[in-house]
């Protein structure tokens, strides 16, 4: 398996309760999978089940290990979906 790296424009559902004012967000998605649709596939359902509505994919392409150093601002992330096959970080913005 392959990990990918997938950037999300999304917004808050319908029937997202209590979105404190958000008016959405850019999802960061550290994917395991065996191709970059499996990938896409697995992100946008899990997104989906977070109740954000996807309005485009940004970015899509393979990761490796060495694409990071132990400090830069993924590595982190990047090592945790080695664990749980998959991680989605959030970036959220208001109206203002």
């Amino acid at each position: 398996m392959k990990m990918y790296f997938l950037v999300y424009h999304v917004k808050p559902a319908i029937n997202m309760e209590n979105s404190g004012g958000l008016v959405g967000a850019f999802v960061s998605c550290w994917i395991e999978a065996n191709s970059i649709n499996e990938a896409k596939q697995i992100a946008t359902g899990e997104i989906r089940l977070a109740k954000w509505e996807l309005l485009e994919l940004d970015d899509a392409y393979e990761i490796k290990k060495e694409d990071y150093s132990i400090d830069s601002d993924g590595w982190e992330f990047y090592q945790q979906a080695l664990i749980d096959k998959w991680v989605l970080r959030f970036h959220t913005y208001t109206a203002e």
